[in-house]
């Protein structure tokens, strides 16, 4: 993820306000609207059942015991990932590195999805979202570029042709393989992630395929080459 990373959903405390006099009153700690313009405030029960407070002056209407309230961040915030794009027939192995911005749409839902991670210590921060999406975004990248577009079922096998895939041109010489397509694939990862679409969309806006292997192997050859024009030099 990118050095600044963003809060994504914080636990906010309730109390009781006057406990020594016959009337008491529940209230939420740390949220005023004005004070956090970019959050929305929403509860969330403990069977899941998830709304947004438009008024914190309702967030008690028809809540029940185990209710939680959440701070959601509604604003875009930046992310940068790099997802497993798997080896191709060289077993060079290949990275999708894809950033841009990322905004909650349905914070209820998202609240929802980490009710159980997020505490009133332990807020949740935009740089725990690659971990927590696991293979996701990697196997719906496989899906939708690989698959779909490059036409094979993994790297290592040959395509229709009968040639094996060379990753990096076949990206460069495409046209079909743009930041809109990576971004649909990210989207489609969150949805599935939360269980339900729209719940976050993505606007990338930087995509590209990398081997660090394969780098690293052009980099071995071309010293060699190098080497070996040195040597011939030296021998004339």
């Amino acid at each position: 993820m990118t050095d600044s990373s963003q809060i994504l959903v914080r636990r906010l405390k309730v109390k009781e306000m006057g406990v020594f006099s016959r009337y008491k009153e529940s209230v939420i700690e740390g949220w005023t609207p004005k004070g956090n313009p970019n959050e929305v405030l929403c509860r969330v029960s403990r069977d899941g059942t998830a709304v947004i407070i438009e008024k914190s002056t309702e967030a008690f209407k028809d809540s029940s015991e185990g209710d939680a309230f959440f701070a959601v961040f509604r604003a875009p915030f930046e992310f940068s990932w790099k997802v497993n794009a798997g080896a191709d027939a060289q077993n060079f192995n290949w990275t999708f590195d894809v950033s841009g911005f990322a905004t909650i749409k349905r914070p209820e839902l998202f609240a929802a999805a980490f009710r159980g991670i997020v505490t009133e210590e332990k807020p949740y921060s935009s740089n725990m979202l690659e971990k927590h999406l696991g293979t996701i975004p990697s196997t719906v990248m496989h899906d939708k570029i690989i698959i779909d577009i490059l036409n094979v079922v993994a790297l290592c096998d040959k395509d229709a042709d009968g040639g094996y895939v060379d990753m990096k041109y076949r990206l460069e010489q495409s046209k079909e393989v743009g930041e809109h397509v990576v971004s649909s694939a990210l989207n489609l990862a969150f949805g599935q992630f939360v269980d339900s679409d729209n719940v976050v969309v993505t606007n990338v806006n930087a995509f590209r395929a990398t081997s660090a292997d394969r780098e690293q192997k052009e980099h071995e050859l071309k010293m060699a080459e190098l080497e070996a024009q040195k040597k011939k030099l030296e021998g004339g």
